[in-house]
């Protein structure tokens, strides 16, 4: 019901989600030598009764589940240290659950005399003795009448016990690497623990057998793509996967990231477990253009239609730091990198609550620190960054690669896959990709061969149509900025705009439109927005005039619009002028590619349709130059 790889966080993979928080540990190789692969627990600090390295899961569903039961399995890799000083006489706590009441219900540990053995409150069963500075792997089950411990995968022990699990209503957390009580943490782990697993049921010898020897099984490889249906040769980018979308909605992305929301009203701490456990995190804020970004996803209309009251974002106040104080000390992002802030006046403040030690964005982008608690009158959602290529090692594709994306080609149906390695075990996933030939279609195909008698060749499910990206251009709308792109006279172009922006005082709800405005807001003869006033902000073009398509060629889920012109002249400049006056959010980009007709067919014609008046029988061509034929 729980599995803890401690791969580098504390995530549970069961798909149950009991994520714990870890405390001061240190991440090291497993026992197969794989680094980042374990944690480390050491006695910090030598506080008696104070908090040290540890695990914490902040639910009480596990204990809940044992008590239902009466029963229990406890599974974890350990490499015991020797402990030092005063604690050299305590206990190491494996795994410890209290009921809320100052009894410890169960606790996995090892004795100062390297002794196995298990506390069901005040009853403790010895088992196997076990050595130090070597991985053992070390399992406890309760079946409602017997105690057993396992060392290697070996019976070594057992217990005939008259007990039962307590019910409660105060369970506390569960701890990895101590006991935490109401008076304290006691009983501290010395030296490294890997692969922790309970069940809610007592496993079996050869279970207990199987586990020792197994591997863990790894977690899902997906592949990420656009289309599974390309035309011949063009390209198409393949990546790693690594998010489960299924609690989100999609709020839109930048170069490099992509943003999510929680479905649920959640408060921090469940919000940011649930993120790791989908393969991602609360998002990390890097600098004021991220910010702007972030502010312009969650005040586009369908998000802020909702009346969402906060977001929750990676920001937190770390307890344990040297420059914590109440209220402005010690906050840091969860990747620990980051500085930008983005405080409301007075803000942090501390109040409230009593304990606001979580970062929350307001919809007006604006930041505030927070309680960890799920408010009935608030809705609060967590705002979830994923890597649009994530760093993953022993990655393999097919082709080679050993990169999270690849880019291919393929002239032919073609199967690609991608694998990695985790914790010894291969996951795979693949995918197909189809090919769309150019097909003829003939309209009235025989002829008679009278000279009033024609045929229309045309094409199916594909356009003679390529567009090559010429020049772009993207900024802030907070500035001014511009960009000149060469065009040749004659030659037709396809202009994207794109964009999540506003202006006004204090930035109303973002426009979701690049194209907000009055008929030639693009093509005007000089930079003042709109033709409406000669100072007010805006999007511009300049040197060609361009007519906006009716309908609108748009791309919902980029926010792109799309503008077919034919070049007039050798230039155009773009550009965004900011008055200087209100407040502008959110950022703009374009993009400029030439069309190039590449259908050919064996008359010399490079429409994607035409007439023939053969009178004779004739065999007609068509190609896309370079790459395929019909006949």
């Amino acid at each position: 019901m729980g599995w803890w790889p401690l791969d580098g966080n504390a995530n549970d993979i069961s798909g149950n989600g009991y994520n714990g928080t870890v405390y001061g540990v240190t991440s090291v190789s497993d026992r197969n030598g794989n680094s980042n692969s374990a944690y480390s627990f050491d006695i910090t600090s030598t506080g008696w009764g104070s908090a040290k390295d540890r695990i914490v899961v902040t639910d009480d569903a596990v204990a809940n589940a044992w008590y239902q039961a009466n029963a229990f399995t406890i599974s974890t890799w350990i490499k015991l240290d020797v402990k030092t000083g005063s604690f050299a006489n305590r206990p190491h706590t494996i795994l410890g659950i209290w009921d809320g009441n100052g009894t410890a219900v169960i606790r996995h540990q090892i004795s100062p005399s390297n002794l196995q053995s298990t506390t069901l409150s005040s009853t403790t069963a010895g088992s196997t003795t076990i050595s130090n500075n070597d991985w053992v792997h070390v399992v406890t089950s309760w079946d409602g009448d017997t105690l057993r411990h396992y060392h290697n995968g070996t019976a070594a022990g057992k217990s005939y016990l008259s007990y039962s699990i307590p019910s409660s209503t105060n369970y506390a957390d569960i701890t990895f690497g101590e006991l935490h009580m109401g008076n304290g943490h006691w009983y501290h782990f010395v030296g490294s623990m890997d692969d922790m697993g309970v069940w809610d049921r007592a496993l079996s010898p050869s279970e207990v057998e199987q586990l020792y020897s197994a591997i863990v099984p790894c977690t899902e490889t997906t592949i990420a793509q656009s289309d599974t249906t390309i035309c011949f040769g063009d390209p198409i980018t393949l990546s790693l996967d690594v998010f489960d979308q299924a609690n989100y909605t999609y709020l839109g992305s930048s170069n490099t990231s992509k943003y999510y929301m929680d479905n649920s009203n959640v408060g921090w701490t469940n919000s940011r477990n649930a993120a790791l456990a989908a393969g991602a995190d609360l998002v990390v804020i890097e600098d004021s253009n991220e910010q702007n970004l972030i502010y312009s996803l969650i005040s586009s209309s369908t998000i802020a239609n909702q009346g969402i009251d906060g977001y929750h974002i990676g920001f937190y106040q770390d307890l344990q730091s040297s420059s914590y104080s109440e209220p402005s000390g010690g906050w840091t992002w969860v990747n620990g990198n980051s500085t930008y802030t983005n405080w409301a006046n007075n803000e942090p403040s501390n109040s409230g609550c009593g304990t606001e030690e979580w970062g929350l964005m307001y919809p007006n982008g604006q930041w505030n620190d927070q309680c960890d608690l799920t408010h009935p009158n608030d809705d609060y959602r967590g705002i979830i960054e994923v890597p649009i290529f994530p760093s993953v090692a022993n990655l393999s594709w097919s082709t080679g690669s050993t990169q999270s994306f690849i880019t291919v080609s393929p002239t032919q149906a073609s199967t690609y896959w991608i694998e990695t390695i985790e914790n010894g075990n291969v996951c795979r996933d693949s995918i197909h990709i189809d090919i769309n030939h150019p097909q003829i279609i003939v309209t009235n195909p025989a002829s008679c061969g009278n000279q009033s008698d024609s045929s229309l060749l045309s094409l199916d499910g594909f356009t003679g149509q390529i567009l090559t990206p010429i020049d772009s251009v993207e900024g802030a709308i907070s500035t001014n900025w511009s960009k000149q792109i060469s065009t040749i006279p004659g030659q037709d172009y396809v202009l994207e705009i794109s964009g999540l922006f506003t202006y006004g005082t204090y930035c109303p709800s973002l426009v979701t439109d690049p194209a907000y405005g009055l008929a030639g807001f693009y093509g005007r003869t000089s930079p003042q927005p709109r033709g409406i006033s000669p100072d007010v902000s805006g999007l511009y073009v300049l040197g060609d005039t361009l007519t906006r398509p009716s309908p609108d060629i748009y791309n919902s889920t980029s926010h792109t619009y799309y503008y077919p012109f034919t070049a007039s002249g050798n230039s155009i400049t773009v550009g965004w002028y900011d008055s200087g006056s209100g407040d502008n959010c959110g950022s703009a980009s374009f993009k400029l590619s030439k069309v190039n007709q590449s259908t050919l067919w064996s008359t010399g014609q490079t429409e994607d349709e035409i007439w023939v008046k053969p009178n004779v029988s004739t065999n007609y061509w068509v190609e896309d130059k370079d790459r395929f034929k019909d006949n």
